[in-house]
């Protein structure tokens, strides 16, 4: 009763926060044991500091640890209450320390498997990952931190995350479950964009940096490779395209090569970062995957092994539709055409194929890259999108000029630009092409050549959309740059 009027008193003197008194509390108490909790259940009491409170809680297992007692819960005491640091929800601080109570009290419990605990791992877990993949800052302290955070496994069950395995290989799941000893983490939830990842700093191991599939040697043998399809290759020639391959890989191939596949796909990335330039970044990607090796043949079998040991006992798979092999440049992709071209299967191929092409990709639409596939037409491209309401893209007027973001090219100037000045490496330039274009000097390659007047160099430039005003810059004749 004596705090409750200390209370009363205090809440109803604070108008607002930028009241006078609002700036007395908040300096004097902030930092002091000055709320009273009492625990009925074992007739104790403690006095805490506020911002080991919150107004909101998940669940009723945390109420008793760090919720707002009842006698304040009324609207005249939540500006007193901010005054003395209470949160109006969890924090990332208070869903550390929480896991960490919960953990420590799974260890003392007669039944671990409750399933009102359970229940509350799982909501502080998710709540943690929510926040923390919106504070960069909380992540690097986190970071810092030399002690493990308890997260739940998949049966809830609190354990240190370094013991944990975030799966992001589902696929490996059923190879895996009679010989690997790996626990794996409770599912988080899905980032905005579907991905399923967790931060950094919680220092929970992914399964696709432990484990690696490999190609088995018998895949390789020319009994294995669709008969067509190596009469082409051995021919070698020119030509060899116009003699006839396999008929399932070449509609493959040439629709890849195609310049309306790359199109499309600068479609769907423009379409997920509107208003930036395709970068060259994502140029190399679409570029990787037209020059794809693809390969036809009658059966894949692969192996998993252990990154850090060998080959993982039992974890054979002969029936694998398809296998990106990134040990070669360009990528190989083998692919069992038939007699999945032929059923119902070939849909699931497709997935496969879209799959291997994620791991080259980069902001591609997995539902969209499966669509185009599926209808083998480059003519039909620009409909399916546009039927999936996917935004125009005319890769010919992208905003920062002809030239995206970031790409290095060459130009070669003529003889009155080069007497004009000497191109130095590191010099920033202005030229028109046809809008004004800020590039850096990369490199400058001398033509080394018998002549009796200087020969024009090369410049390497490398586009800079963001320029540098504080440097010098020269200006390129539009009509010297050839």
């Amino acid at each position: 009763r004596l705090f409750l009027k200390q209370y009363f008193f205090l809440a109803s003197t604070i108008k607002n926060k930028d009241s006078d008194a609002y700036k007395v509390v908040y300096t004097l108490l902030k930092q002091k044991q000055c709320i009273f909790l009492t625990n009925h259940l074992h007739s104790t009491y403690s006095i805490v500091q506020g911002d080991s409170l919150v107004h909101h809680y998940i669940g009723s297992f945390v109420a008793h640890i760090s919720c707002v007692p009842l006698y304040l819960s009324e609207q005249l005491y939540v500006t007193f209450l901010h005054a003395l640091g209470v949160q109006d929800k969890l924090n990332i601080c208070h869903l550390i320390e929480l896991l960490k109570k919960c953990f420590n009290s799974q260890q003392r419990s007669c039944n671990p498997d409750d399933p009102n605990s359970k229940e509350i791992h799982k909501k502080l877990y998710h709540e943690l990952v929510s926040q923390l993949r919106q504070d960069s800052e909380a992540c690097k302290q986190i970071s810092r931190s030399q002690d493990p955070l308890p997260l739940p496994d998949k049966t809830l069950q609190l354990m240190p995350a370094t013991d944990l395995v975030l799966n992001d290989a589902t696929w490996y799941q059923t190879r895996l479950m009679q010989c690997s000893a790996y626990k794996f983490v409770s599912r988080p939830p899905p980032r905005n964009d579907g991905q399923v990842t967790l931060p950094s700093c919680l220092k929970v191991q992914c399964l696709s940096e432990l484990v690696v599939e490999l190609l088995d040697p018998e895949t390789l043998n020319s009994y294995n490779r669709c008969e067509a399809d190596l009469r082409r290759e051995q021919l070698d020639t020119d030509d060899s395209a116009s003699l006839g391959g396999c008929e399932y890989s070449d509609t493959f191939i040439q629709l890849i090569e195609s310049e309306k596949f790359a199109n499309g796909l600068r479609r769907i990335i423009h379409h997920k970062n509107p208003g930036k330039p395709i970068s060259q970044a994502h140029e190399d990607c679409i570029q990787r995957i037209q020059d794809l090796n693809v390969k036809c043949v009658k059966a894949i079998q692969t192996f998993l092994q252990h990154k850090s040991s060998g080959k993982i006992p039992h974890s054979n798979d002969s029936k694998v539709p398809c296998y990106l092999d990134k040990t070669h440049e360009p990528h190989i992709l083998y692919v069992v055409f038939h007699p999945a071209a032929v059923t119902i299967e070939y849909e699931q191929l497709l997935s496969q194929i879209v799959n291997c092409f994620d791991k080259v990709l980069m902001d591609v639409d997995k539902h969209c890259l499966q669509d185009i596939l599926n209808g083998q037409d480059p003519d039909k491209i620009d409909v399916i999108l546009d039927r999936m309401k996917i935004t125009p893209f005319d890769p010919a007027n992208q905003t920062e000029g002809d030239l995206p973001e970031g790409k290095v090219t060459d130009l070669k100037n003529d003889l009155e630009l080069l007497l004009m000045y000497n191109f130095e490496k590191g010099d920033l330039v202005k030229f028109c092409a046809p809008d004004l274009i800020t590039a850096r000097v990369l490199e400058v390659k001398e033509e080394n050549l018998e002549r009796d007047y200087p020969f024009p160099p090369t410049l390497k430039l490398k586009v800079d959309p963001e320029g540098a005003d504080d440097e010098e810059t020269l200006y390129m004749n539009s009509l010297l740059v050839s």
